[in-house]
């Protein structure tokens, strides 16, 4: 469960007497921020242990950084080296891989198919690749959910 009493860049503003502009600035490294004050916001993050939030921050940009994987089970050592290829491609690119398997306990039905579906679409990911051929109900889903149909489907 997520901590709700994140450290904000309003806490680390409040901290140092700065502006959450300039605190944003310096954590994001844009210019107009000098060294010494960007350093001081630095250290003042950590000690606070200051995360960013990336939803907020994909927000702000209109690009979600996550891929989703959807898989029928993982017991299978081809799913551990097609993830370890796609992992290697998203971490050159900043992306992080989520993995949601539609097997839940290893049986498939198509009802938890389409909630753990609609809890993907729900976060907005940046990306779908499926192991497997989803049902109609689901690709409509997918088709409606980001307006178009390029989502990735990968054959073992």
């Amino acid at each position: 469960m997520m901590n709700r009493n994140a450290v904000t860049i309003t806490d680390i503003s409040k901290r140092t007497g700065l502006s959450v502009y300039v605190i944003s600035r310096a954590l994001n490294g844009k210019s107009g921020v000098a060294q010494e004050t960007r350093s001081r916001i630095l250290k003042v993050a950590d000690e606070m242990g200051y995360v960013p939030n990336s939803k907020a921050q994909d927000l702000r940009t209109g690009r979600n950084r996550s891929i989703t994987l959807l898989t029928a089970g993982m017991s299978n050592s081809y799913y551990l080296d097609l993830i370890s290829g796609i992992e290697s491609v998203l971490q050159g690119r900043e992306e992080s891989l989520f993995i949601a398997d539609l097997a839940v306990n290893g049986r498939y039905e198509e009802d938890n198919e389409t909630s753990l579906l609609r809890r993907v679409a729900e976060n907005r990911p940046g990306g779908i690749i499926s192991t497997l051929g989803l049902s109609d109900r689901s690709r409509r889903m997918l088709r409606g959910w980001g307006g178009t149909d390029d989502f990735r489907r990968f054959n073992p």
